[in-house]
């Protein structure tokens, strides 16, 4: 750890991946100086000093073909610094390492101080492999991890659970042959949550959004009567985190003095790029309405109004996964019915041509 490189040949594989030689991202690069690995040289003491751009790169693969992980690192120079996450365990994995003259990259992982593991691999325009050592080097995992086509965040999933008791005329009224019911004549509330928290990949005033959004405004609110939702329960799931967008939908379920459990969702769709929260026409042109129409025609929904409906420009009720967008109609539904809410899903293959380009479906939507 901590070998610096001996010419700056070898620094220039890396180039391409972290962001080039002493310019901003977007803009155009300047001419590169000739390079000349002999010490001393002039083109070597007259060349930029990249080891002063830090830039960044995002990773999506696996470790031992089955444990997906999801990871950032940072460069300044032949130095790296960055996180890592398993995506099933999301609590984090902090990493610094450097290149080596062989122009491979050496990585040390950490928890609390503790060193857990090493990286060693080969990074290219599109990929990091390589292998991971635990400190023993008695084991050890291939790891295959692809460039992201944008930025990401690093997630951690979160519970969230408690219980509280109220005061109910109900329940005094009805003892314990309501299950909401203790048995001395109150009422029972509990909040059962599994929410996303962003670690990484946003400065600090976005993360701090962010994470405002990813967890409901009632979470916390411990209020017990009989008009509560007694027993509450909130499902997040993770649509995608790729190409500069970050899409959750979070779906809540409740039980309350009423004939039927209720249930709602919440749709959290991010321009990581921008940093803040987008709609359907902040992604679409005007384009897309008739797009939607070919797309219910060819699905032979057009006859029905419900599924023709969700299908709409002006829909709320969506989510960004890698090929393309989710529909939802689901908070439009009565209570009783929302079992059977119509999911339309649309291929960014079918949008193409309708797709604002810049955009916060972009980079997502290019590879198709």
């Amino acid at each position: 750890m901590g070998r610096r490189m001996k010419a700056w040949v070898l620094v220039l594989p890396l180039l391409t991946i972290f962001g080039g030689c002493g310019h901003s991202r977007g803009s155009k690069p300047a001419a590169s100086p000739a390079v000349d690995a002999t010490a001393g040289s002039p083109s070597a003491t007259n060349a930029p000093r990249q080891e002063e751009v830090p830039s960044e790169v995002w990773f999506s693969g696996n470790m031992g073909g089955k444990l997906p992980i999801r990871m950032v690192l940072r460069r300044t120079g032949t130095k790296f610094v960055g996180k890592y996450v398993y995506e099933k365990h999301p609590s984090p994995v902090e990493l610094e390492g450097t290149s080596t003259p062989s122009g491979d990259i050496e990585l040390e992982e950490s928890v609390n101080g503790k060193v857990t593991g090493h990286f060693r691999g080969h990074m290219d325009d599109h990929q990091f492999v390589g292998q991971w050592k635990d400190p023993s080097e008695k084991r050890t995992l291939p790891f295959k991890l692809d460039i992201a086509r944008g930025r990401m965040v690093l997630l951690r999933e979160r519970r969230v659970h408690w219980k509280s008791y109220g005061k109910s005329e109900l329940c005094e009224n009805e003892k314990s042959v309501n299950s909401l019911c203790t048995e001395d004549g109150r009422v029972e509330c509990t909040m059962e949550a599994n929410l996303f928290e962003v670690l990484d990949g946003l400065g600090r005033p976005h993360v701090a959004a962010l994470n405002k959004l990813l967890r409901p405004k009632d979470i916390d609110d411990r209020s017990c009567t009989e008009d509560s939702q007694a027993r509450t329960e909130i499902r997040s799931e993770l649509h995608v985190d790729d190409g500069g967008v970050l899409s959750v939908v979070m779906d809540s379920s409740w039980d309350c003095f009423c004939a039927y459990p209720d249930s709602s969702k919440l749709y959290v769709n991010y321009w990581l790029d921008e940093g803040r929260s987008f709609t359907l026409k902040d992604a679409l042109t005007p384009a897309a309405a008739a797009l939607f129409a070919k797309h219910a025609e060819s699905e032979d929904l057009s006859g029905d109004p419900v599924l023709s409906s969700t299908l709409s420009f002006d829909n709320k009720e969506f989510a960004i996964e890698r090929e393309g967008i989710r529909f939802f109609g689901f908070n439009a539904m009565n209570h009783a019915n929302k079992a059977i809410a119509p999911e339309v899903f649309v291929s960014f293959k079918e949008l193409r041509g309708a797709i604002k380009n810049p955009g916060p479906l972009a980079k997502l939507a290019a590879a198709w």
